[in-house]
């Protein structure tokens, strides 16, 4: 009897699986020992280099980091992969001559982090440059960061058919008596099989993905303004750059910023009054600089600020990043008067835990060639569009209202 060339090829195919199955069970306790062992230092190495890559935009810049608490800490950011650290400008000397040049914010403190800012202005020249890179190739990526990226994101969308084709083969090689090594560890296998297939994943939102690169507002959570029956929120534009299962991360190109002020603090006198920002200080030489939104704060510098820049007098640059809601304090000499430079802003750089932001609103139409699709001339937008109601211009409004 003859058989058709596809039957051979059948047999043949058959042949190999099998073979190669039994090869995999007669080695079973060495591939079990080299999949554990090769698996557990792919996993180390993976985690102790593997860092946000929302915050690590940031890394090496001069970057302010807020708490939900609204305390505001300043300097030159450092990223690990569960933690951050701050270098300060200048070392801060305590009253007691303790050195203090930076502050590190183990993982339970960035669990407490309200934001992560960056403004243009206080960046040294070779940050701006690395700065400009990063906006380009964001905003205006090559073919291969392009392929990159959707490679990722089909890998993710394809983790759980991984890890289940991980699961059927461990099974079919399991079935053999030889293979008793690895069944015993069969789920720590699958576990770090799962474990390498996350690491090289990414987080993928259809809806976030569509708008990379595009402008964007977002409503910013205020903890400092919120009470718990009535949390606020402002509103915020900006170029969404990137996201991630944590961390959402809005640039704006143009820092430009919408007033400049400079107010002054006397101990033990009313302060320079202005709605949009208020400064203190007390006797014991404790400036204040508290922010009742809805605008960014920038602290650009202080005039006789004394301990932690150790400037004896002289304007430094703070250069710190006060969100709405949030407070900045400062330790200066108490005696004559203190004078603040303040910048009024809404455009940033931003990277926000995701559950402190919403991504809300697309910004200015940016249209697309590829879809066809004209502006229209004319139409009106709904009134509520915060989808819950009108809001007041220039105003905090309730976040329940988008």
């Amino acid at each position: 009897m003859i058989h058709p060339p596809h039957a051979f090829l059948a047999q043949a195919a058959d042949a190999g699986a099998a073979s190669w199955f039994a090869w995999a069970a007669d080695q079973a306790l060495a591939l079990t020992i080299l999949v554990i062992f090769g698996g557990a230092i792919l996993s180390a190495v993976l985690t102790q280099w593997r860092r946000d890559k929302c915050l690590k935009l940031l890394r090496g810049d001069h970057a302010t980091v807020v708490r939900l608490d609204g305390g505001v800490l300043w300097g030159d950011l450092i990223v690990y992969p569960k933690a951050l650290e701050l270098t300060f400008d200048a070392p801060f000397v305590t009253t007691r001559g303790l050195v203090k040049s930076g502050v590190m914010l183990p993982e339970a403190d960035v669990a407490g982090v309200h934001l992560v800012a960056r403004s243009a202005a206080g960046l040294t020249p070779a940050e701006q440059r690395h700065r400009e890179s990063q906006i380009r190739r964001t905003f205006r990526p090559g073919l291969l960061r392009r392929w990159l990226r959707t490679g990722r994101n089909l890998l993710n969308t394809l983790r759980d058919a991984f890890g289940k084709a991980l699961s059927a083969i461990l099974s079919a090689v399991t079935r053999n008596p030889r293979a008793a090594a690895l069944a015993d560890q069969k789920a720590g296998v699958e576990g770090i099989g799962q474990q390498l297939i996350g690491a090289a994943g990414n987080a993928y939102d259809p809806l976030l993905e569509a708008h990379v690169g595009r402008p964007v507002v977002v409503k910013l959570r205020c903890p400092g303004l919120s009470k718990p029956e009535a949390p606020v929120a402002v509103d915020v534009p900006g170029y969404l750059v990137d996201y991630s299962d944590a961390w959402i991360a809005v640039f704006n190109v143009d820092h430009t910023p919408l007033e400049a002020l400079t107010l002054e603090a006397t101990a033990g006198q009313p302060a320079d009054a202005d709605p949009r920002v208020s400064v203190t200080k007390s006797p014991a030489g404790r400036l204040g600089v508290r922010n009742p939104g809805p605008a960014f704060v920038l602290v650009r510098s202080v005039d006789g600020e004394g301990d932690p820049a150790g400037a004896g007098g002289d304007a430094a640059d703070l250069d710190a990043v006060v969100p709405p809601g949030a407070t900045l304090w400062l330790g200066v000499d108490p005696a004559g008067s203190t004078r603040v430079r303040l910048e009024l802003t809404e455009r940033l750089d931003l990277v926000i835990p995701r559950g402190q932001v919403v991504v809300r609103h697309a910004g200015d139409r940016v249209e697309d060639p590829r879809r066809g699709r004209p502006a229209r001339a004319r139409g009106l937008a709904p009134r509520d569009a915060g989808a819950g109601g009108h809001e007041p211009p220039g105003q905090p409004t309730p976040a329940t209202a988008g």
